[in-house]
């Protein structure tokens, strides 16, 4: 198929495809906004909680300082969201979820 103008044909997107893509995304950004900073608290409860665990069960000080302090950077991504700042709230939690994974990955392959 032959551009008459002897260029690149256009190519132009179906009217109507933009109205999809914003009534799947809506409901879960609507959810995103009205669940903070709640994900951020429990991760840091979970996190407490396994430190303790681990330094009072496993009798491993590092591993739970370890987690102790991946619980406090939840804590603090949390009230930076509260505080006005979101945009550091939700670098702080990505970063600390992919230190996580960083720390569990070794321990969930053995």
């Amino acid at each position: 198929m032959s551009n008459p103008s002897g260029g690149t044909p256009k190519v132009t997107m179906p009217q109507g495809n933009d109205n999809i893509i914003e009534k799947a995304a809506a409901p879960i950004a609507t959810l995103a906004s009205h669940a903070d900073p709640w994900p951020h608290y429990l991760m840091s409860g979970a996190c407490g909680a396994s430190a303790l665990y681990t330094y009072s069960s496993l009798n491993n000080p590092r591993m739970a300082a370890i987690k102790a302090g991946l619980g406090l950077a939840y804590l603090w991504g949390g009230r930076q969201l509260v505080t006005g700042n979101p945009q550091l709230g939700y670098d702080v939690g990505s970063i600390t979820s992919l230190a996580l994974v960083g720390v569990a990955g070794p321990r969930a392959r053995a």
